[in-house]
């Protein structure tokens, strides 16, 4: 779980615990609620909220904070900002606009003053000086990258899943001229173009002809050339969104294999001996 303690009330300690929301498992009811709260220095505790807003996917987000200045103000991050000013019995979050950013991990607020506070996101730093009212927002010349693979051009390129975006190729050298001052230049940001697919995908280039790239995203697969493209569907079954592999075989250049992972509800299939070919 999380917690937090409002410096101006040490006694009054907030709690994040993740709960079954009353759905049976095991023919067993689950625990219900979202925010703990204690006054008594966690002494006691008392259940005041059951919002999915203040902890939506405990695998992934889970961070809250309290204003240093008033223990009522309280913020919780997850896809969405959400802010509460009586102790966490009542959410709300500002729209899209308004909002620092989205998929919010993590906050640091001046312990010496309330007002200025900077949150984090998938879209990069956000910076507030009036409590949240208005927002900086600046994004980081930095990107998370998933999966990576490589060519077998010289130089060869590389291929990479990025976080919030589709896959990307580029050059391992992009082999431009230092400039008259002697300062390599280099890989300038318009070399690098998208190859289709997503962030929980993979890239993989044909191993012959690097114009032809597979990409894949969550229910959906990319045969990208760079004289054509043609988008091919999902494999034909019941399954939730998650990342489809695909590899080319330097052995076997005409068959392409990929996989998906089923959900709990889909029917047993037999696996395809090939999804798609990698004629050209």
């Amino acid at each position: 779980p999380s917690r937090a303690i409002g410096r101006s009330n040490p006694n009054r300690v907030y709690a994040l615990i993740e709960t079954g929301d009353g759905v049976p498992w095991n023919g067993k009811e689950t625990e219900y609620g979202q925010i703990w709260r204690s006054e008594d220095g966690g002494v006691s505790w008392r259940m005041v909220n059951a919002d999915r807003g203040a902890m939506s996917r405990a695998h992934y987000y889970g961070r809250m904070a309290v204003a240093p200045d008033n223990a009522d103000g309280t913020y919780y991050l997850n896809e969405s900002f959400n802010k509460s000013i009586d102790s966490g019995l009542t959410l709300t979050a500002p729209g899209r606009a308004d909002a620092p950013g989205g998929d919010h991990h993590d906050m640091w607020i001046d312990p010496s003053n309330g007002n200025r506070m900077i949150v984090v996101s998938d879209q990069g730093v956000a910076i507030t000086i009036n409590r949240g009212r208005t927002w900086l927002r600046q994004r980081m010349t930095n990107a998370q990258m998933y999966h990576v693979t490589v060519d077998n051009e010289i130089p060869y390129n590389v291929y990479g899943n990025k976080q919030d975006e589709p896959t990307y190729r580029g050059p391992s050298n992009s082999r431009l001229a230092d400039d008259f001052g002697g300062v390599r230049r280099g890989i300038p940001r318009a070399m690098w173009h998208s190859v289709g697919g997503g962030e929980s995908g993979f890239a993989t280039p044909d191993p012959v002809d690097s114009n032809i790239v597979w990409s894949t995203a969550s229910g959906s697969g990319t045969r990208r050339d760079r004289r054509a493209v043609r988008r091919e569907p999902a494999p034909d079954a019941k399954c939730r969104s998650v990342a489809v592999s695909a590899r080319a075989s330097v052995h076997e250049r005409r068959t392409e294999l990929a996989g998906d992972q089923p959900g709990p509800d889909a029917e047993r299939q037999e696996p395809p001996a090939a999804l798609g070919r990698l004629d050209t």
